[in-house]
């Protein structure tokens, strides 16, 4: 099996992919009043209105899965199936950084690189 074919088959067994949920907040540090030094995670809060993607069947299907839980935040977003959507293009989809399963089986996809970052 070639290169090509190899890619074929990983597009269609391995697109339910889980991802470990990447930490979304900021550290910083600050003394306290004993001289002590004390971290404080600040979470990041990302409106889901700053989504962008470069395929409209996937910004649809996002969209729908937004609208449908009322999800308002990016961080609130841990499951997304978009599968049999013809998308071409997952450009966008690293944005969506709590992912924990994903599903984008029976599509076109042709480059796997945005979920690799």
């Amino acid at each position: 099996m070639g290169i090509k074919g190899l890619f074929k088959y990983l597009l269609l067994i391995t697109f339910v992919v889980s991802l470990s949920a990447c930490g979304g907040g900021e550290s910083t540090s600050g003394e306290t009043s004993s001289g002590e030094t004390q971290t404080i995670v600040q979470e990041q809060k990302s409106p889901t209105t700053n989504l962008v993607f470069a395929d409209q069947a996937l910004a649809d299907c996002v969209q729908s899965l937004i609208d449908f839980q009322g999800y308002t935040l990016v961080e609130q977003i841990t499951q997304l199936t978009c599968s049999g959507l013809s998308i071409t293009d997952i450009e966008g989809i690293q944005k969506l950084f709590n992912l924990e399963t994903l599903d984008l089986s029976s599509n076109q996809i042709r480059d796997i690189t945005p979920i690799a970052e």
